[in-house]
């Protein structure tokens, strides 16, 4: 009986799933509609493919007028009961529900794997279009000008090897032509940090990370390109639909989990709900606050102080001379003379000399393992600097926890 059961399933399946009409062109060997042709339809004419689930990712209600700080902590898979995390430009943060959809993506790819990535119905190519002209949408950019990438490494990469692609060891560069040397920003911190408008950034390719300020699941990036320059702009990885436009040449580099990017509107509608002018003010703010705290805390200086134009949501402080002498005591010991450095001794502290990667190594691992606070620790310019980020779920109380955790490492030298 069930047996016959489904023999009946199959047969009222097919009755209920026509053939679908054969799609002219074609995307490389895959029996797929011309990616080029969707991505460049006008939006008023542009028709989105529907997702193929009975219902949308489900966002919190309240998300455009909930207060920032810890009241939107709920929407990130961060545990904040364990740590004070203040570090989010290191690999981001992924938002609960984006974690959701990717996961429902890749279930989907796995009920039928040729019917998501290679049958002739409304999948992932499509979906993928969709998903780019969103982005573009997002960050001010026309949709055939972007591409998506697993990450910003890879997009900086096909840059510098297209652009850069004649010059081999041992070259030299004489000169420039001032005038035409093309700007590629590395906007890896960029996108949702900064509001963009790329089509007036006057650049010629950005980059830009889509897991780290968005909240998007790892595996997502952007790569645009000034439209004159898309010829000369070369994949890393040459498969299906080589040759056939920007376009074709990225949009599959191989059999991979390609639910990161298709889970990228997801992100955008959850920004679009909480509002991106309004997320930003309050990151912005805070930063603002946060350095301000940790120079009083301190008595230090920020690398490049909020207003001068060259922060937005992550600042570099300066860490105390006296936490950086106990960290070299605590590190090497006490040397057998004043100045001396290493191993246990009856001399001087070793307190002498400039500061050196490892010092910064240890801070950061006494900071993280002993006082549960995650925060980058840098050397730069001969100085120890803590670099911080503030996003929507940071409070004023996450950098004071780390101004104490600090100045408990001076004191336990």
């Amino acid at each position: 009986m069930e047996a016959a059961g489904t023999a009946a399933q199959q047969q009222q399946d097919r009755k209920a799933s026509p053939l679908p009409q054969a799609t002219p062109g074609g995307f490389g060997s895959f029996h797929s509609g011309d990616v080029e042709v969707l991505i460049r339809q006008p939006h008023g004419a542009y028709t989105p493919p529907p997702p193929p689930f009975e219902s949308p990712p489900q966002l919190a209600p309240d998300l455009a007028t909930r207060p920032f700080g810890a009241a939107f902590r709920d929407q990130f898979l961060i545990d904040f009961d364990s740590w004070t995390f203040v570090n989010h430009g290191a690999f981001g943060g992924v938002l609960a529900a984006v974690a959701d959809d990717a996961e429902r993506w890749r279930r989907h790819c796995e009920r039928q794997p040729l019917r998501h990535l290679d049958r002739r119905v409304p999948e992932l190519f499509p979906q993928l279009v969709r998903v780019i002209r969103d982005v573009a949408a997002f960050c001010g950019a026309e949709p055939q000008d972007l591409v998506l990438l697993p990450n910003a490494t890879t997009a900086l990469n096909v840059v510098v090897t297209s652009v850069v692609g004649g010059l081999g060891p041992g070259d030299t560069v004489y000169s420039l032509d001032i005038g035409g040397v093309p700007v590629l920003i590395d906007g890896a911190h960029a996108l949702a940090q900064l509001p963009l408008d790329l089509g007036a950034l006057g650049a010629d390719y950005l980059v830009s990370n889509c897991h780290k300020w968005l909240g998007g699941a790892r595996g997502g990036a952007l790569l645009w390109v000034r439209r004159a320059l898309q010829g000369g702009v070369r994949p890393l990885v040459v498969s299906h639909g080589s040759g056939c436009g920007f376009l074709s040449d990225f949009i599959w580099d191989g059999c991979r989990d390609y639910a990161p990017q298709l889970s990228l509107s997801t992100a955008l509608a959850w920004w679009r709900a909480v509002g991106p002018a309004r997320a930003r003010a309050y990151m912005h703010g805070l930063l603002r606050d946060a350095v301000a705290l940790l120079e009083r805390s301190w008595g230090t200086r920020a690398l490049a102080p909020p207003g001068s134009g060259l922060v937005a949501a992550m600042a570099c402080v300066e860490v105390p001379a006296a936490a950086v002498a106990a960290v070299r005591r605590q590190r090497l010991g006490r040397g057998r003379a004043a100045g001396g450095e290493g191993g246990a001794g009856d001399g001087e502290p070793v307190v002498v000399g400039p500061p050196v990667s490892e010092d910064a190594s240890w801070l950061q691992d006494a900071l993280h393992f002993v006082h549960r606070v995650e925060v980058p620790v840098k050397l730069l310019g001969g100085c120890l600097w803590v670099r911080i980020s503030a996003h929507v779920y940071n409070t004023p109380d996450d950098y004071q926890r780390l101004a104490d955790a600090v100045l408990a490492v001076a004191g336990d030298g």
